[in-house]
């Protein structure tokens, strides 16, 4: 006897915990005051660690305007965040919307059904759960490994001066120290530096966390549409098992096997015709909800790869100012790589998305379709032709998610790096 397994109910759970600790909640709170006390604390908390920290270093940008180095160093932080603030606002906006959204991928057609594809169909499940917690842990590691570098090099770095006073002839020695990122605090950060390096350290660390977990939200949409390719591409080749063996349960008799290219027997097309049915409503289903994340997140996906874009050439600029050895080098090249997986994982699931799209339409040629009657064979040329055209997934309409788009925006990249070292030489 085979036990099929239970999935849980929450595809998204770490991911939407994360979120929720971070002020984006997508589930209602029925009690008032706790509601009350969560809207509260999400506002504090996004109004303080997101929206002015942003502000305060669009402020630290002005003030050293006509620093070309300071200001490609701020920039370098200030891009990556205000598209992160971006992603972040979007979905706390659309929040119910997108929670529908995953609500659709638990159920109807996109349950996994154990008589429609055996155990598979759950196994596919659990590794795009898998898949997505595991993006999700990487950018969180990456995060803490950048933000403890920087405070790290912060904490020991420190320069000394001297200043002699002329009238006592007294030496006086003064430490100024640094803070790990460019921010501008309305107070004398020398005097509160306790103060200024925990709340930069605390804000960056659960900043980095919060674009991490839209980024592994959105890209982890796209792994459980891919899962439902696979398990709609499983369905295709067991139609007339599928058929018979709902025959057999409902007629409560055992029907003869039949040869790979015997005819449908009439009282078995009928459920052949049920079983193509289903199996054609799931691909349109899954049509559907891949036009709904094209809605809902195409405009994020843009702001994305422009962001990208414009981040690894001023990367590229800062790492050729530092020197190999230090500290400053390894926190940029880190968080270089954190850029590129972050582009990488929209970039791959969207091209395995179409390249697992295209593979349906093999998959329904391969099928029995030459025995079952003509209305059976008509819906599976109507899904064919329309499974000739990849599902795919576009940043606001501009570049589709694929890897050509991820090496075009990389080459990009690298000649606005060279057009910069050439402005600022």
């Amino acid at each position: 006897m085979v036990v099929v397994p239970k999935m849980r109910k929450n595809y998204f759970s770490l991911i939407l915990r994360s979120l929720k600790f971070l002020g984006i909640s997508f589930d209602e709170i029925e009690n008032p005051h706790l509601s009350m006390l969560y809207t509260v604390y999400s506002f504090t908390f996004l109004v303080t660690c997101i929206y002015y920290y942003i502000f305060a270093e669009f402020v630290d940008l002005l003030m050293h305007y006509g620093d070309f180095d300071y200001m490609t160093f701020n920039l370098c932080y200030l891009v990556t965040q205000g598209t992160g603030m971006l992603k972040g606002t979007l979905l706390l906006l659309n929040r119910k919307s997108i929670k529908r959204y995953c609500d659709k991928l638990e159920s109807g057609h996109l349950l996994p059904n154990f008589d429609r594809g055996g155990i598979s169909e759950f196994k596919h499940i659990q590794k795009a759960i898998k898949i997505c917690n595991f993006q999700a842990v990487v950018f969180y590691t990456f995060v803490i490994i950048i933000v403890a570098n920087r405070a790290i090099y912060a904490a020991i770095d420190q320069s000394i001066s001297y200043s002699r006073d002329n009238v006592t002839n007294e030496t006086t020695t003064l430490i100024t120290r640094i803070l790990p990122y460019p921010i501008y605090l309305p107070f004398d950060t020398q005097i509160y530096y306790k103060t200024a390096f925990v709340y930069q350290v605390y804000s960056c660390t659960l900043f980095g966390i919060y674009i991490g977990a839209c980024d592994a939200l959105i890209t982890g949409i796209m792994v459980h549409i891919k899962a439902q390719i696979l398990i709609l591409k499983n369905s295709l080749g067991n139609i007339t098992e599928r058929a018979i063996a709902l025959y057999e349960k409902e007629n409560h008799t055992l029907s003869r096997t039949l040869g790979v290219l015997e005819k449908i027997p009439p009282n078995i097309q009928k459920y052949v015709t049920m079983v193509t049915r289903d199996t054609v409503q799931h691909h349109q289903v899954i049509i559907a909800l891949t036009d709904e994340a094209e809605i809902q997140f195409s405009i994020v996906m843009l702001a994305q790869f422009l962001g990208s874009l414009m981040l690894m050439c001023l990367q590229l600029y800062q790492l050729s100012l530092y020197d190999i050895n230090s500290p400053k080098f390894f926190s940029m090249v880190s968080y270089l790589f954190l850029m590129l997986f972050q582009l990488l994982i929209y970039c791959w699931n969207g091209n395995e998305l179409s390249i697992e799209s295209l593979k349906v339409a093999d998959e329904v040629y391969s099928s029995n379709w030459i025995v079952f009657d003509n209305d059976t064979k008509k819906s599976l040329m109507s899904m064919m032709r329309r499974a000739q055209k990849p599902i795919r997934l576009s940043a606001g309409k501009f570049a589709y998610l694929s890897l050509e788009t991820y090496t075009t925006i990389l080459r990009g990249s690298a000649s606005y790096y060279l057009a910069l070292r050439r402005i600022n030489e």
